[in-house]
């Protein structure tokens, strides 16, 4: 009775039950690595990746909530194809060392092929397969999206926006002649470069992306645009996304004081904001959230960041507000759709109206 009991809280309350699963998950991993992993960048990047509570506790939840789909033959080639890819990812970053930037990567220590890491590697890789599979398969779209629904102009809006951003506080840059950002190359080889740029890439894509915008995009947008309006949805989502983050500062997976989580609370309700936008005006699609967030994290290493681009992105969220009037709740073409298209109508309605088994 009292697994029932906590069954029928998480059907009747999917929001709430959804940020704890999520924060339980993911600081529960994190808080504890530094015993396990202790201070090395490579495998605390590799461990964290188990702890990815927004998208574990978005396809529990599914589960959980009657919608999700069956384990078939084509569940199991997704979580091959991101397993496998993953893992290659994982264990070349054991071999060779890892960081956040090039400057960071030439002074990187390997830690070498060693039991724990291996284990670290396998374990991160299945759980971002696990997530990516039952995603695919799950009856409602705002998951199931991110594998079947690839509009092509949103993808390639979402790839190439972050870096048209810093492309234009760029030239800015250079005509006002502002100090310019370190080479973003730190000196490396070309070749060795573009290899650390392209695994950060593929690493940020099959681990990070998938694993958190499956449960911010996937599973807490769609519910909460279902209450209140697209801005308020963003600015909730942006929140509890940017807290999620401070226990990588404890564990120093993120470089600076804990207090940087403060940035996060003010950046990450602003990127949620262009996030809702544009997976709003892709009809739902999860694959242009997980497109986006690799973008995002990824233009980085290829492009230098100036003290233009907050102000470019913060033009950019404003005009987009205005334009989108993500302050009007709707009934029209965007939400409407993305709701319907989200499953939420039918399918929590056949989950509130199943008996909870006992």
């Amino acid at each position: 009775m009292r697994i029932a009991g906590v069954a029928l809280l998480l059907k009747r309350f999917p929001i709430a039950s959804y940020l704890v699963l999520a924060y339980v998950f993911s600081w529960g991993v994190w808080c504890a690595l530094p015993a396990i992993v202790g201070t090395n960048w490579t495998l605390l990047k590799i461990f964290v990746v188990i702890g990815m509570g927004p998208g574990l506790a978005a396809v529990l939840l599914d589960r959980m909530h009657g919608t999700a789909g069956r384990i078939t033959s084509r569940w199991w080639m997704h979580f091959a194809f991101v397993f496998l890819s993953l893992l290659a990812i994982n264990i070349s970053s054991l071999i060779t060392g890892d960081a956040r930037l090039a400057e960071e990567f030439a002074k990187a220590s390997a830690p070498g092929v060693t039991t724990v890491g291996v284990f670290g590697s396998v374990v991160a890789a299945a759980v971002c397969a696990f997530i990516f599979a039952s995603a695919a398969a799950s009856e409602r779209s705002s998951l199931n999206s991110i594998a079947t629904r690839l509009p092509l102009k949103w993808c390639a809006i979402a790839v190439l926006l972050p870096a048209a951003l810093l492309l234009a506080s760029y030239a800015i840059a250079l005509i006002t002649r502002e100090e310019m950002p370190p080479s973003i190359r730190a000196g490396l080889p070309l070749v060795t470069w573009l290899g650390f740029v392209t695994r950060a890439a593929l690493f940020t894509l099959l681990a990070v992306a998938i694993g958190e915008e499956t449960g911010w995009r996937g599973w807490l947008l769609p519910h909460l645009q279902q209450r209140v309006n697209p801005l308020n949805a963003s600015l909730i989502t942006g929140v509890v996304w940017g807290f999620w983050h401070f226990p990588l500062w404890l564990i120093h997976a993120y470089p600076g004081a804990p207090d940087g989580v403060v940035e996060y609370l003010f950046i990450g309700p602003l990127v949620a904001i262009l996030f809702t936008w544009i997976v709003n005006r892709s009809g739902g699609s999860l694959a242009v959230a997980v497109l986006l967030h690799t973008a995002i994290n990824s233009s980085q290493r290829l492009l230098p960041t100036t003290l233009m681009f907050p102000i470019f992105l913060t033009a950019l969220v404003v005009t987009v507000i205005f334009t989108e009037r993500m302050w009007r709740r709707r009934g029209d073409a965007l939400s409407a759709a993305y709701v319907r298209k989200s499953g939420l109508e039918s399918g929590d309605a056949r989950v509130a109206s199943r008996p909870c088994d006992a």
